[in-house]
This record gives C-alpha cells, structure tokens and sequence, in this order.
C-alpha cells in the first residue's frame, strides 16, 4: 500500500509513490550545484566529518553511492538542504537513456551523473537494487520502478 505521493518531474501519466521505505535525512552538500530532484541516485561525499554530506553519483561508479531521493519539492532540494534519502525499500529511480527489463538489476550509470543503468549482472557494492518495470527510455533519464536493497 503506498505511504507517500512522489512528484512526478517528468511529467509523465501516472502517479508516484515510494512504499515501506527505509528514509534518512541526509543533508546535501553546500558545496555542490544543481538540485537534487527526486530519483537521483546519491553518494556519500568523501574526506567530511559527521554529519556525512551527500551529493549525485558521478559516471563513475564506486562503493560510495549511498541511496534515491525523494519526497523533494517541487524544483528539487538545494544545495545545503536536508534531504530526504531511500536507502531499502520500493521506489522510482532515474535511469539514463538504457531500456529497462523487470528482474534486472539497476547499476550506478558510467553515462549519466545521478541516475542508474540496467543490468543483468550485479556488480558488488555499485548495484542499488533489483529493477521491477520493464520501460523502453530512448532518451533522456526516465523513473522505473526498483527494489532498493544496495549489494
């Protein structure tokens, strides 16, 4: 049963919802640019003191990516805000311009900054989750469906 409403940046039909997710409040380093808007996938940034800061993932992928934002407004959380993070549980992350199969698994993108890549093998601490929506992305990033449980 879903618990909280997502907003749909993209503006695609249907609605989101994240559903009994494991959420942390993380805060998003002052230091970075651009919003964070919900589906990004983030990282723990390195060489900080507690609390640890987050930021995208870069293009290349590494031990660090740490969880999926969501719950943010409308124009996504500003550098400098607590955010809300997915670290376990069912809901909709950015994936770049590679089409998604249902049982696959979502990998950190080596193309795309803050999203994840389709994959039918894991790879050990860079998978964040198994992908449960088939969804063919021709371009652009697109929110699919994952059961986020980091590997």
């Amino acid at each position: 049963m879903p618990v909280n409403q997502l907003i749909n940046t993209l503006n695609q039909s249907g609605e989101g919802y994240e559903t009994g997710a494991f959420l942390q409040v993380m805060e998003y380093d002052s230091a970075q640019t651009g919003n964070l808007l919900n589906g990004t996938v983030v990282a723990i940034e390195t060489g900080t003191t507690t609390p640890w800061l987050i930021k995208k993932t870069t293009t290349t992928p590494d031990f660090l990516m740490w969880g999926v934002i969501v719950l943010a407004p409308t124009n996504g959380y500003t550098p400098g805000s607590a955010c809300y993070v997915v670290t376990e549980g069912i809901t909709q992350v950015l994936f770049d311009a590679n089409n998604t199969t249902a049982g696959h698994l979502a990998l950190q993108s080596s193309t795309t900054a803050g999203t994840c890549t389709d994959s039918a093998t894991a790879t050990l601490a860079k998978t964040l989750g198994t992908i449960l929506q088939t969804l063919t992305i021709s371009s652009g990033t697109a929110l699919v469906w994952v059961a986020v449980h980091k590997m």
